[in-house]
């Protein structure tokens, strides 16, 4: 009886061993692998049981799936499709553009992995491989930004700068406030002090009763 899956998330040091043996099964490259190991998504089973395992390499926008491994063979098409849903996900909190991959497994064309064309193999990342190495698979997940506007990254490390700014002018602001305030005080208690003072030196000349 399968087990079932219970989540799709990032690999952990706690599932090195796990994933050491997964990759051995399927002949990959493991000391390569085992310095990369945060690179790979892992399928969870209610048991606690890592049912298979997803690379992944990522390249500014660009995300490639580079190896695949599964504990138990009747589940693999299945938990492809799982690692799919994960990865278009993360594809939308970290602006991917387009993903690619060398697998032809029949779950990554029905995820709409598609042949490249000769335009889009020009946008492979070098750092993926050779273009005419083998046939390559690519999705579009969003619309290119045109050259010259500025990247995901640099919005959000714009938006970071003038939170920051703001964050200092307030703190600025607070600072200044504060000695503000700290001066008013001193000026108030100088002067009841004062008053105090005067009050001391005439106390023989108030009337009494």
């Amino acid at each position: 009886m399968s087990s079932p899956i219970r989540a799709i998330r990032r690999a952990t040091l706690d599932d090195l061993p796990r994933l050491i043996e997964l990759w051995e099964l399927e002949k990959l490259p493991v000391v390569e692998y085992e310095r990369r190991f945060k690179d790979f998504q892992v399928a969870e089973s209610d048991t606690g049981e890592i049912l298979g395992a997803l690379g992944l390499q990522i390249v500014g926008s660009e995300a490639r799936i580079h190896s695949e491994a599964f504990a138990q063979f009747e589940l693999a098409d299945e938990l492809r499709r799982r690692f799919w849903e994960r990865l278009v996900v993360m594809g939308e909190n970290q602006g991917w553009v387009r993903v690619w991959t060398e697998l032809s497994s029949q779950p990554w064309r029905e995820a709409g992995l598609d042949p490249a064309s000769s335009e889009q193999l020009a946008r492979l990342p070098e750092a993926f491989g050779q273009a005419g190495r083998s046939v390559w698979l690519v999705k579009q997940l969003r619309t290119e930004r045109a050259k010259g506007l500025p990247s995901i990254e640099a919005e959000l490390q714009l938006l970071r700068l003038a939170h920051q700014s703001e964050n200092e002018r307030l703190i600025r602001r607070a600072r200044m406030l504060r000695t503000v305030g700290l001066l008013l005080l001193a000026g108030v208690t100088s002067w009841i002090g004062w008053w105090g003072y005067r009050l001391f030196q005439k106390r023989d000349k108030l009337p009494r009763r």
